[in-house]
């Protein structure tokens, strides 16, 4: 996407990073912050965490951080211009377009185009509509209501009827003013094989309008009325990929849904039109269907937006265990809680809920299993586990799912599960779960390429460690309070011994060059030094999370104290390198070396006094 120079940056400024994010998370107010369930890894116990005024989000539990733009393209799974104009377009920022040349023109009419798709849609919607008020859509208007969807769930959806005919909505939009090439290129007609002409692609059906998660119609799907026409014609049809729609990126009901499954804290993933419409109706309205196809990465980036918790519900035939078990690595590589839920043989969650009803199928959600033991049972069932063989076989069934795990505690204890019910060494199912990481990470994988993209445990906390409360602090102040910041400069300056010692060097030494320049200490300008540093990254972004004490007063004795505790920290080590170097003179027998030596011990031992003697705010190195 073209973009002019500052427009990243007068977006990001603009744009409010906790409105952006509520989106994708449900946040709470907590002090200066919000915090929330972070999106990135599972936890039980909100560590995720929104700072309005720094514009920056940070999770303490797995170590995600950075501003908006961060935060969106983690989500989304897109890059940083895509990101740009996301975030500008949910903010109401008109987005640039180039002053002149082809590349304008080009940009122009592809916004144009999609803007323009969008109305045909909808117009296209309401012509589907309105016609099963039609003398011909009664019998369609029958056909809703006898497999139980109700006149209310019709027009709140805008559900409708494709009349009998090759060219009814063609010339309704023709009417409207749309021309040919645009009818073709918007998918609901096709054009004739032999070049003369086009006819509707959707015709004889009822239509089922396919909104994006903001609610616009980008496609539409539809049925025949009658099954036994379906051995000479397909029972489904939908709309082909156009600019604003592509197989596999959405899910039908998702806009309907979206704020039930903020709610509920989970979504329920099922197939096809009617196993969402019709528990959408029962007021199971936490629900999304993948459009007949086992689940999409896209599909998956997209449900995490809403929830960490999935219970799958696809059809019991051979084909819908199949769809099941490919969706589940997905929703396992992408850190979902999985359940599956499988229902009686010969139903579905139409069906199910119009014969047993809405309480009926809820109990089943609630007692649906974990994804590892729906795959146990898969890999186990009519196996007879007393034969190595079969256990064997089984492991390796299992294995795809359990090296998809993203959290390594969970892998390891899920692995001695699986070797419990297969009977197995668990040592040995652990090193069978390593080596199959270890082909997974071998170069060119896109396992691997992902793996490493998600931090480590270890990786999360290794800043923790290295960084003293004196430096934290320090940093804290620095950036919360400015004011205290410029009038410490001088007393930051004489101190760049000390602060050199420290860990986080790099990033004082950065501020320090700002607050000489009279720059201001914003996350943007301060990350962009420090990309390729992970730990001093994460300290930052810790430092900025954290909000400061009110009395500015306070705070700048706070401060002082941090550089005295530093500063003392670098005497300790002064006398500790002098004292070393007392014991090598005493070994060379250099008598004038030594003498001079135990000066300079006794000089640094009467500042560290004097330094511990003043009645400064104490603070731990």
């Amino acid at each position: 996407m073209w973009m002019p120079r500052g427009f990243a940056d007068q977006v990001r400024d603009q744009a409010d990073i906790v409105r952006i994010i509520s989106d994708y998370v449900t946040l709470k107010k907590r002090g200066a912050n919000y915090v929330a369930l972070c999106p990135f890894h599972r936890e039980k116990t909100p560590s995720f965490h929104v700072h309005p005024g720094k514009q920056i989000f940070k999770c303490f539990g797995c170590g995600q951080g950075g501003d908006v733009f961060s935060f969106v393209m983690r989500m989304e799974g897109c890059d940083f211009p895509e990101a740009v104009r996301l975030v500008a377009e949910k903010s109401g920022i008109p987005i640039p377009m180039p002053s002149k040349g082809s590349e304008y023109d080009r940009a122009q009419q592809r916004r144009q185009w999609r803007e323009q798709l969008l109305r045909i849609n909808e117009w296209a919607r309401d012509f589907f509509h309105q016609n099963l008020q039609t003398p011909q859509g009664q019998k369609a208007l029958q056909y809703w209501h006898r497999r139980g969807v109700s006149a209310d769930l019709i027009e709140q959806m805008g559900l409708g009827y494709a009349p009998s005919s090759w060219d009814a909505l063609s010339t309704f939009l023709r009417r409207r003013g749309v021309p040919e090439e645009h009818l073709i290129r918007s998918g609901l007609v096709v054009r004739r094989s032999d070049g003369r002409g086009y006819y509707d692609r959707f015709r004889g059906r009822i239509m089922m309008p396919i909104t994006d998660s903001q609610g616009r119609v980008v496609a539409f799907g539809g049925r025949i009325l009658d099954d036994a026409s379906s051995d000479r014609v397909p029972k489904y049809v939908n709309s082909p990929d156009t600019a604003v729609y592509t197989k596999g990126h959405h899910l039908f009901g998702l806009s309907y849904a979206r704020e039930a499954i903020r709610q509920a804290g989970y979504v329920i993933l099922v197939e096809g039109y009617f196993d969402f419409l019709i528990p959408f109706q029962a007021g199971i309205q936490h629900v999304v269907a993948s459009l007949g196809t086992a689940l999409t990465e896209a599909q998956a980036m997209l449900l995490r937006r809403y929830a960490r918790k999935v219970v799958v519900n696809f059809d019991p035939d051979p084909a819908g265990r199949a769809a099941v078990l490919r969706s589940l690595q997905m929703l396992v590589q992408h850190g979902f809680d999985v359940r599956v839920l499988t229902l009686p043989r010969g139903e579905d969650p139409d069906s199910f809920i119009r014969r047993s009803g809405r309480a009926a199928y809820e109990q089943l959600v609630d007692r649906a299993p974990t994804y590892l033991d729906f795959v146990i049972a898969q890999a186990t069932e009519a196996v007879d586990l007393s034969e190595p063989r079969a256990r064997a076989r089984a492991l390796s069934e299992i294995l795809p799912y359990l090296v998809l795990i993203p959290d390594r505690i969970e892998r390891a204890a899920s692995g001695d599960r699986v070797a419990r019910r297969l009977m197995l060494d668990p040592q040995l199912v652990q090193e069978e779960i390593r080596r199959s990481m270890r082909r997974l990470r071998e170069p060119g994988s896109r396992s691997a390429t992902s793996d490493q993209q998600e931090p480590t445990a270890e990786e999360a906390v290794t800043s923790r460690g290295l960084v003293t409360q004196a430096e934290t602090l320090l940093l804290r102040i620095l950036l919360h309070h400015p004011s205290v910041a410029t009038r410490l400069k001088d007393e930051l300056r004489a101190s760049r011994a000390a602060l050199a010692m420290t860990t986080t060097y790099p990033l004082f030494e950065e501020i320090l060059a700002r607050l000489e320049r009279g720059e201001p200490l914003t996350y943007a300008t301060l990350a962009s030094a420090f990309e390729q540093d992970r730990m001093l990254l994460d300290v930052l972004e810790r430092a900025l999370i954290t909000g400061g004490e009110p009395d500015e007063e306070r705070v700048y004795r706070e401060a002082r104290g941090c550089l005295v505790s530093l500063q003392q920290r670098q005497l300790e080590h002064d006398l500790n390198k002098v004292q070393w170097e007392i014991e090598q003179a005493q070994q060379r027998h250099d008598v004038a070396s030594y003498n001079q030596l135990l000066l300079r011990k006794l000089e640094l031992s009467n500042r560290l006094a004097q330094m511990r003697s003043r009645p400064m705010v104490e603070v731990d190195a």
